[in-house]
């Protein structure tokens, strides 16, 4: 095992965040607190390394004015609509949700609706994209 994939075993180890790992809790179909979260310390390698699907729930107006690099932009107003699409681009990778809401309101919303349609390694990321620009994250636009 290589260096890096030790240090990525520990960091997943911390954060309770492990790829391909189902829920810790029972999801309840009617209620987006229960969706898994992601801190930004386990979504970082993750992201980096290629190993998610990060899926930017903004509107196309807050998505243009910047995003997550290699993030797919799916307006909660379109996620119903758009399942297929993101279960194909997601090829079995988790898949990560962000937001711009401070508790991930929007991102567990349409985290929901994915785990509702089969896809049950779904996450959203804790802070959303401010925390991304607060951790230093390289903006695309």
């Amino acid at each position: 095992m290589t260096r890096r994939r030790i240090i990525t075993a520990v960091i997943f180890a911390l954060c309770g965040a492990t790829v391909g790992a189902a829920a810790q809790k029972p999801v309840k179909l009617n209620d987006p607190s229960t969706i898994v979260r992601i801190t930004m310390m386990g979504f970082q390698p993750l992201h980096a390394e290629g190993k998610v699907l990060v899926i930017d729930v903004r509107d196309a107006i807050a998505f243009e004015g910047g995003r997550i690099p290699g993030a797919l932009n799916v307006p909660l107003a379109d996620v119903e609509k758009r399942v297929e699409e993101v279960r194909t681009k997601a090829d079995g990778r988790p898949i990560i949700l962000y937001c711009s809401c401070p508790s991930e309101h929007t991102s567990a919303e349409a985290a929901l609706i994915l785990y509702k349609h089969g896809m049950k390694d779904v996450r959203a990321l804790v802070g959303g994209y401010q925390e991304w620009i607060r951790s230093g994250g390289k903006v695309e636009r």
